[in-house]
């Protein structure tokens, strides 16, 4: 409920080690949240439908319709930001 109507940022942290030489890369993508209003009766419907969250959420899941627009990467939000890991692969690559 703290978050029905606000904007919040997600952080999502990714490391990237060559094992041969134990160099590492590490960057943090931040995207922005914006969630619609929501009812405190379609808080506990969609806490009960997703009790593995843990008081967080599940945007993917289209149905629940939490979130109104995501500024950023949406991987950030959901899983593995790819294009910040690319990124880091691409760097960890040229100094090869």
């Amino acid at each position: 409920m703290k978050l029905s109507g606000k904007t919040h940022r997600v952080y999502t942290g990714v490391a990237v080690v060559n094992s041969m030489t134990s160099e590492s890369l590490s960057a943090v993508d931040v995207s922005r949240v914006e969630f619609r209003r929501i009812t405190l009766r379609e808080a506990v419907r969609i806490g009960k439908k997703h009790p593995d969250k843990s008081g967080s959420y599940a945007c993917q899941d289209e149905r629940d319709n939490l979130v109104r627009r995501i500024k950023g990467d949406w991987q950030t939000v959901v899983g593995l930001p790819i294009r910040t890991v690319k990124r880091l692969l691409t760097r960890m690559e040229a100094r090869s």
